[in-house]
């Protein structure tokens, strides 16, 4: 898990700011979803998806962050 954070980290530090097509930001997507398939409860990890599914406009991925979210926290 710590791998796959520090790969999102770092695609998200060189993404374009100005660009929501950028790769970088997929590819942070998919580096932060292995980060929460190695620990499923990281919130960290559910704050930077969330953030990136905004960024980028996947809404039907933002959905379904906030659902994996609220089932989380309903235990």
């Amino acid at each position: 898990a710590e791998a796959h954070r520090a790969l999102a980290r770092t695609l998200e530090r060189l993404g374009n700011e100005e660009d929501p097509t950028d790769k970088r930001w997929a590819d942070a997507v998919d580096a932060w979803t292995r980060v929460l398939d190695d620990a499923p409860s990281d919130l960290e990890a559910l704050d930077r998806l969330e953030a990136l599914d905004r960024r980028i406009g996947d809404w039907e991925r933002l959905l379904r962050t906030l659902a994996y979210r609220v089932d989380l926290e309903a235990g």
